[in-house]
Order: C-alpha cells, then structure tokens, then sequence
C-alpha cells in the first residue's frame, strides 16, 4: 500500500485516523500496531507473518539480553540473533540468485526458491537490530510491553522504505506523546509537500528518463546522455526524499516527532558531506553498526580505510547482489578514503560552489551503475556520456526532450534548493489561511495526476 496510492489517500488514512483520535489514549497504541499489520498485509498478505513473527522474537531476545547476568550466554544470544537476521534477510533476497549463479557454474538444475525479499524487510530488520544493539551495549533498556515494541517495529509511516529510527528516540513518544492540532497541520502540510515531490516531479522525470534510456546507445548524443543521469539524479532524490516527507508528516499526524532524512545534499561541497546528508537515518545506521565497531578496533589508520571499504561494499551489496551495485559501492569508498587523506583539506580552502561541482559531477555518473540492469549495460552508457557511442555532441532528440520538459527540469532544480521551504515557511507564519488553500490546490493537482495515471512504485521498495 503506497503512500501516494488513491486507496490509502481515500480509506485507510482517514479510517486509521478517525480510529485513533476517537479511541481512548491508552488504546492508541494498540491502534497504530493492528493498523499497521493491516498496512502490510494489504501488500504482502502471507509476509505479515514474517512480521508479526519478526516483533515477537525480537522483543524476547531483547528481554533475555537485558536480564543475562551470564556476559557469555548475552553474547551469545545477541550474536544469535543478529546472525538469524542475516540468514533470513540474505536467504530472501539473494537466495534464488545464488542458485541461479550455481546453475550456470556447475551446469547443476537446482530449482529456484518460490520466495521473495519482502516489502520493507530490509528496513524493520534494521530497526530491529539497532534495537537489540543498544539493549546489548547498555544504551537502551529492554521494552517489557509488548504493544509498545510492536508499535515501534511495525508504525506503518517508516515501516516499508524508512526512515529509521532508533528505538531510543520514539521510546518516550511511543510511552507517552501530545496529539495537538499544530502539530497535525504541520505533518499534513510536510505530507502534502512529499507526495507533490513524488507525484508532481519524481514520477514526471521517470517518464523522461525511460525515454531517455529507451535510445539504443549506438544512437544516445553525448548531451543527451547527461541530461539523463541529471534527469535520474533528480528524480531518486525527489522520490526518496518524498517517500521521507511522507513518512515524517504522517507521524507528525500521530503526534510522532521523526527528525528530517535529507538535507539538500545536491548543495553539499564534498561527497562525505553528500552522504551525510542524503538518506541520513540510514546512513547513521551503517555508520553507528557497522563502521564505528570496526573504527574502535582498528590499530592504525590503513584499518580505518580498510573499514570505509568494507562498510561500501555491504552498502552496495546491501542494494543488490549484482557486479555494479558492488562497484559503485567501491567507487565510493574509494572517494571517501581519498577526501579523508587530503581533499576535503583541499576543498575546505575552495570557494563553495567548486565544491558544489566537484560533487556533482561525482555523484552524478554513480547514478549509471545504481540504474542500470547490468555492468555491461552501465558501461555502455558511460561510453556515450564520453562520446564513444559515435551519435555526436547532440541530437534532435536531446532538443526535444529539453524543450518538452523545460518546466520541469526549471522546477526540479529550483525544488533540490533550500530558498523555497524558507519562503514556505515565511509565507505560513504570515498567512496561515493562504497557506491552507495553497496546501489544498498542491493535494488537489497531485490527485489529478494520480487519478490520470497510476503512480509508479516508490525506489526503495525494490531494496
């Protein structure tokens, strides 16, 4: 069940919500869990087992950790636990390829497994780990309340693609929070201005970028070729970043606060600083769990990098188990490293926008190995960005594609700046009425295209 679905715009939001605010306080909880599970299972039906089975076995071992006096028998059930997630999570999502990479190895007839990765696994399995994380290193204490943990876990807003959140910043909303009607305005608004960003602009520019991509490469200009990773570029961040929007604003509606995941990385004058603030829940996750334990042990500064690359490879192994998610993943641990050893000594001394550039232009040609199907595929099309594919410097096509979308390329590069929610902002506090009837006309223009066409999946789904 998508956010910017008609079926949850039109019945289950005002349905959960009529529910909630009209149950008792103590009942709250007890609502979003039952209407979360019914979230999930609208999409995935027999996989909200997985879930429900998923809440109950880490809420049990997140009480048997808290109370081992044992430090050995802790450990073991921690490592126990996270090691089941592991297998669960790499048996689902790359099982059926490992058969398939044995088939053609060994000329072997193994059938494939009649399993999927299911929709927001990767992403409760992240909060489920952290969770079980912080109660194993004394940053956490163990929930003893079922239906709290569970609200955490499965609280439908953040549930499918994030953000994640650390169970120690809701534990004292999920306890104990203040529904107020500022507050539901101010998610409402921060929904509505997510969806526009999906609706409005991130499902225009797919459009643009399969025609684009829909060029035999032999044939794609070495222009065209840029305006469509410029074109990919800015359709993920408005996808993401909405779905992000979305999730926060909804929150905000249930009286949740969930700190904001991007922060107009597209501005940021080096790719460290890029990636701290692109899909910052989930980059504060790899870095908490995965790289700062490895930092803690590492002996001198060559293990420090050793660990940058590591925590790259799980990160684009982590997108898919394919050569160009594994490559882009290098690609930028390498960069990382390079920045850490003297470049962003370098660009610090730089007026901004050559860092702005020099990110840029980094950043960009990434999008090529994140979208493309295969490495070969990838290739290709770097060979027409530098002009190898013969087709020239431009084409008709490339002419076309800038006059047919010239709004909305306008749009979009204003939309990746700050000065509009700065201007948003401004303009609430002075005229709170107007701002309600802009919010309306923003909903309604999303409606009209939804109901024109469906709206295309959100990217994370697919991880």
């Amino acid at each position: 069940m998508a956010f910017s679905g008609i079926f949850f715009l039109f019945y289950f939001l005002p349905t959960i919500l009529i529910m909630y605010y009209l149950a008792p306080k103590r009942h709250r909880n007890l609502v979003l869990f039952v209407g979360s599970l019914f979230f999930y299972a609208w999409g995935e039906p027999i996989y909200v087992l997985l879930l429900a089975l998923s809440t109950v076995f880490h809420f049990f071992c997140g009480k048997h950790i808290a109370q081992s006096e044992n430090g050995k028998k802790k450990k073991r059930i921690f490592w126990g636990a996270i090691s089941a997630n592991i297998f669960v999570f790499a048996l689902l999502k790359y099982g059926n390829s490992l058969l398939v990479l044995l088939n053609t190895l060994f000329t072997l007839q193994l059938p494939t497994l009649p399993i999927g990765l299911p929709l927001g696994f990767s992403f409760y399995t992240f909060h489920a780990i952290s969770y079980l994380a912080d109660v194993y290193g004394n940053k956490q204490r163990a929930q003893q309340r079922f239906l709290h943990f569970g609200t955490y876990l499965a609280f439908f807003p953040k549930l499918l693609a994030g953000p994640v959140v650390r169970y120690c910043d809701m534990e004292q909303q999920i306890e104990q929070r203040r529904e107020t009607i500022e507050g539901f305005s101010a998610g409402l608004i921060c929904f509505v201005v997510g969806l526009a960003k999906k609706v409005l602009l991130a499902d225009r520019l797919a459009l643009m970028w399969e025609t684009i991509q829909a060029v035999p490469f032999a044939k794609l200009s070495v222009l065209s070729a840029w305006l469509g990773v410029i074109v990919f570029g800015f359709r993920i961040y408005f996808d993401v970043s909405g779905y992000s929007d979305m999730a926060i604003g909804l929150g905000r509606m249930f009286g949740f606060r969930i700190e904001k995941n991007f922060d107009y990385p597209y501005l940021a004058k080096s790719v460290t600083s890029y990636w701290s603030k692109w899909n910052i829940s989930l980059g504060n996750w790899f870095s908490t769990y995965i790289y700062c334990p490895l930092k803690e042990k590492a002996k001198n500064s060559v293990y420090i990098y050793l660990a940058i690359f590591l925590v790259w490879c799980i990160v684009g192994i982590w997108h898919s188990a394919t050569l160009s998610f594994l490559v882009w993943g290098i690609y930028f641990a390498l960069i990382f490293m390079l920045e850490k050893r003297f470049l962003s000594s370098v660009l610090d001394r730089l007026p901004k926008w050559v860092g702005v550039l020099y990110t840029f232009l980094l950043v960009l040609p990434s999008w090529v190995l994140f979208t493309s199907g295969s490495f070969s595929g990838a290739l290709s099309y770097f060979g027409a960005m530098l002009g190898v594919s013969g087709a020239g410097l431009i084409t008709p096509d490339f002419l076309y594609n800038l006059h047919s979308n010239g709004l909305l390329l306008v749009v979009s590069c204003i939309a990746v700046l700050p000065y509009p929610a700065v201007l948003g902002r401004q303009f609430m506090k002075k005229s709170p009425a107007y701002t309600t009837i802009f919010v309306a006309i923003g909903l309604l223009l999303c409606l009209g295209y939804m109901v024109n066409g469906a709206s295309l999946p959100f990217i994370y789904f697919h991880f």
